[in-house]
């Protein structure tokens, strides 16, 4: 087995109950527990914490698809170059789109792929925010920069 961190991660058997079902969940839903939540039950009970916090915000119902999430989330660890979150959310933007080819497109450089005018938008702010921040503007918030 590769080894995630030098401090002794808890398994499938010696985690937390609540946090085991947590990864037989992600398990099901990706195809594979993220590394992050291997390292993260080293405190189940803070663990458990952050991801009712990370939940509440990721993964309920709202404006944004389970896909448009993901895709955002692709685009900003792309520009942030941490290859194990763009992987991680690489492979859960597989898994809800339904289309790999699409999903690796967008990670390389979501310029070149087939895109909604929707997704473009979403694109496109993730990628300002995340290069630039300091230079988001209220325009920034309306459809193609455009006031109302």
């Amino acid at each position: 087995m590769n080894r995630i961190s030098w401090l002794a991660v808890p398994d499938e058997h010696s985690a937390h109950e609540g946090v085991q079902k947590l990864w037989a969940k992600a398990e099901a839903n990706l195809g594979f527990t993220p590394n992050v939540f291997r390292a993260q039950a080293l405190n189940g009970e803070h663990f458990l914490a952050w991801w009712n916090d990370f939940n509440t915000l990721v993964n309920r119902d709202g404006h944004l698809t389970h896909t448009e999430r993901e895709l955002i989330a692709v685009i900003v660890s792309t520009i942030n170059r941490c290859v194990y979150c763009a992987v991680s959310h690489g492979a859960a933007l597989r898994e809800y789109s339904g289309d790999p080819a699409w999903a690796d497109t967008v990670a390389v450089n979501w310029r070149h792929a087939t895109l909604t005018p929707r997704q473009a938008a979403l694109c496109a702010y993730a990628e300002k925010l995340t290069r630039t921040p300091t230079d988001m503007t209220e325009r920034d918030l309306t459809p193609c920069g455009t006031q109302a």
